[in-house]
């Protein structure tokens, strides 16, 4: 999943679900691209920085 922070709390943009016999790499690209999409479209201005967080 990813989230824009805001001061109002994170906003998810984007969420992809896979079987666990698939590594998060594989689709990462893809998710990160549509994020920067979204977020553009939804705040108006591109992200400067990306983070990643494993649970």
């Amino acid at each position: 999943m990813s989230a824009v922070n805001t001061k109002y709390g994170p906003i998810p943009l984007a969420a992809r679900f896979a079987p666990a016999n698939i590594s998060d790499y594989e689709f990462a690209q893809d998710l990160m691209k549509e994020s920067y999409s979204l977020h553009g479209k939804a705040l108006g201005f591109a992200p400067r920085y990306y983070s990643s967080l494993k649970y």
